[in-house]
């Protein structure tokens, strides 16, 4: 029995690590855009969270979020 379930576990641990992967790069990418398209809206609230120069700290929110989530989608086909 136990032996049944090692297997299934290992035959889909590919699976659910490639769906997971797919789906942070996706969220992570579409909220790193969301940033560049309402990047006045982002940097406002920023100052507002008392973040030092916000339009310099949504650059490297961007860069995190958007080229981040597109490495992880890239990486996740790759083999």
């Amino acid at each position: 029995m136990l032996k049944k379930i090692a297997d299934a576990r290992a035959k889909l641990e590919p699976w659910t690590l490639l769906a997971f992967r797919l789906g942070l790069g996706v969220v992570m990418t579409v909220k790193g855009w969301d940033k560049v398209a309402n990047m006045d809206e982002w940097v406002s609230n920023l100052g507002h969270l008392g973040v030092p120069a916000p339009e310099i700290s949504i650059w490297f929110a961007i860069g995190g979020e958007l080229l981040g989530g597109l490495g992880i989608l890239v990486g996740a086909i790759t083999p």
